[in-house]
């Protein structure tokens, strides 16, 4: 083995080992590795971004294409029917009613002041909401109106609402299919 070749292992080592520490070349090159940074952020997000757009394009192509043959099948109507409703100014549970299971829309309103809550449960009949608790399919805080979409199983319910400071009412409908 040639001894230039062997001195210059041992002074690239040494040199290497006394000069270059990754740690403080960071600290020494803030600038260098934050500008690193944000390059990989930005090309990471116009690939991801280009990705997004190709995905969105396919499936607008896509909807463009079904939208444009017709439909010769006629599907079953669907119609929301009321299956109870219940205002309450302080807690207040409603009489038992029957779901034949399937999907759900629970509409809701509540108003009040500065603390108002209002929270309403579909409870199963034989459970009750102080003995066994349970989450509330709305919690409300503010003075608002919408609806929910909920999936519960066919069997006995009752609505349980829990009000403070404010009013609130519910209106649950069921989905039901003529054919």
């Amino acid at each position: 083995m040639d001894v230039h070749k062997v001195y210059f292992k041992v002074f690239y080592y040494n040199y290497m080992k006394e000069n270059f520490n990754l740690k403080t070349w960071g600290e020494n090159h803030k600038v260098i590795v934050i500008i690193l940074i944000l390059a990989i952020v930005v090309i990471g997000s116009k690939v991801i971004n280009k990705d997004y757009r190709q995905s969105v394009s396919i499936v607008s192509t896509e909807e463009k294409n079904s939208t444009s043959t017709p439909k010769t099948e006629l599907l079953p109507t669907q119609d929301w029917v009321k299956i109870i409703s219940l205002d309450a100014e302080a807690n207040k549970q409603s009489e038992i009613f029957h779901l034949a299971g399937g999907e759900q829309k629970l509409v809701y309103k509540a108003s009040g002041g500065k603390y108002l809550l209002c929270y309403i449960y579909i409870v199963p009949k034989n459970q009750s909401i102080d003995l066994n608790g349970g989450f509330p399919e709305v919690k409300i805080d503010v003075t608002s109106a919408s609806e929910v979409f909920i999936k519960k199983n066919s069997g006995d319910y009752y609505l349980d609402i829990k009000v403070v400071n404010g009013t609130c009412g519910a209106e649950l409908q069921e989905i039901r299919h003529d054919k």
